[in-house]
């Protein structure tokens, strides 16, 4: 590396992006440790097609949302905890990153598709 670009603060640039890169494997990696076991419970109870388990996935991600709601509501009415609201938030959040994980996943695949000659 050149002298300037350590003077410069290209160093600690470069870590920074080292560490937001390893941040974000990380998080991908438990997103799609989620959908994988979402889509396992999913196909589980379904025993059906991929869309059924897309459906139960959407509608398990909605069902957290809506308690992460009604407990934020809760805590802030001064009813419930504060570690049983922030795990209800966390589970909604993470919920909802998978499934919108999948759905660039198969925005992907359907441009991958057209883009097939005929």
């Amino acid at each position: 590396m050149s002298e300037m670009g350590i003077k410069g603060g290209g160093l600690t640039s470069m870590l920074e992006r080292q560490l937001l890169g390893r941040e974000m494997t990380a998080a991908k990696n438990a997103e799609m440790k989620s959908a994988s076991e979402a889509q396992r419970a999913g196909a589980g109870q379904s025993g059906g097609s991929f869309l059924d388990s897309l459906k139960n996935a959407i509608e398990t991600t909605n069902d957290l949302q809506k308690s992460a709601d009604t407990s934020a509501k809760n805590f802030a009415a001064g009813q419930g905890s504060l570690h049983e609201t922030l795990i209800a938030m966390e589970k909604a959040d993470l919920s909802l990153r998978t499934i919108t994980a999948i759905r660039g996943k198969l925005i992907d695949a359907y441009q991958e598709v057209m883009k097939m000659p005929v």
